[in-house]
C-alpha cells in the first residue's frame, strides 16, 4: 500500500478550507487528519500489523492485549501461527481448559479472544519465556510532524479528507455546513462499502412482537 505523509494530507484539507491557515490553525487541521485516519481505520482496518504479545507465563492462560491492538485476528506461539476458535469449542473439548498445560495436552494449537482486551490460549505453555505475537487490526500512530507517514489504500485517501474537512467545518453554518454534511454521507457511503464488519443475523434469536 502507497504511504502518505502528514504534509500530503494537510495539503489536500487545506485547500478544501480555502488555504484559510489563519482560522484553521495547523493544531486543529491535524487534530480532524488523525481523527479521520482513526475513524476510517475503525471502519475498515487498513492498518493491520503484526506486533509482540508478551513472552509466555508458564501454567498462563488469559492473556492481556497490547494497547494499540484493537481487533485480533491472529496469534502466533513460537513463531508458528496457532488455530483462532471460539470459547466454547475449548470448553467443549476440555472442561478444566484453564487448568491443562502443555505438560500433557502437548504445544499451544488454539486461542479465541475473550470479551475486548484479552485472550485465552489452550494448552498454556508450561514452560515459559516463549515468544508469542499478536496480529490484527492496530491503532494508527498519531501524526504529529509533517514528515509522518501512514500506509493508506489509495481508495480511502479522498475518505479522510472529506471526514476532517467535515469536522473542521462542523461549527459553521450555511450553506460550508450543508456542503459538509454531503462530505460525511460521502464518507459514510465509502464506509458502507468498504467496512470490514459484517452483520449476522440468527434466526434463532429474532423475537416476536406484538402489532397491538
Amino acid at each position: 500500500m502507497p504511504t502518505v505523509t502528514l504534509a500530503d494530507l494537510d495539503a489536500r484539507v487545506l485547500h478544501r478550507v480555502e488555504e484559510n491557515s489563519q482560522f484553521y490553525q495547523a493544531s486543529s487541521r491535524y487534530g480532524a487528519i488523525n481523527e479521520s485516519v482513526r475513524a476510517t481505520n475503525l471502519w475498515t482496518g487498513f492498518y493491520q500489523g503484526r506486533i509482540p504479545l508478551s513472552l509466555s507465563i508458564p501454567n498462563r492462560t488469559i492473556y492481556d492485549l497490547p494497547r494499540n491492538v484493537l481487533v485480533p485476528m491472529s496469534v502466533y506461539f513460537n513463531f508458528k501461527e496457532i488455530r483462532k476458535t471460539s470459547l466454547p469449542e475449548i470448553a467443549s473439548a476440555k472442561k478444566d481448559f484453564m487448568a491443562r498445560t502443555g505438560a500433557t495436552d502437548g504445544r499451544m494449537r488454539m486461542w479465541c479472544p475473550i470479551g475486548l482486551r484479552k485472550i485465552v490460549v489452550y494448552p498454556a505453555d508450561y514452560v515459559g519465556g516463549r515468544t508469542m505475537e499478536v496480529g490484527g487490526v492496530l491503532e494508527p500512530d498519531p501524526l504529529v510532524n509533517p514528515t509522518d507517514v501512514v500506509t493508506i489504500p489509495d481508495q480511502y485517501t479522498e475518505a479522510i479528507e472529506e471526514y476532517a474537512w467535515f469536522t473542521l467545518v462542523l461549527t459553521e453554518g450555511g450553506k460550508v455546513f450543508s456542503d459538509a454534511v454531503m462530505a460525511y454521507q460521502k464518507w459514510h457511503r465509502l464506509m458502507m462499502d468498504c467496512s470490514m464488519w459484517t452483520l449476522d443475523k440468527n434466526d434463532r434469536m429474532l423475537v416476536e412482537v406484538s402489532s397491538r
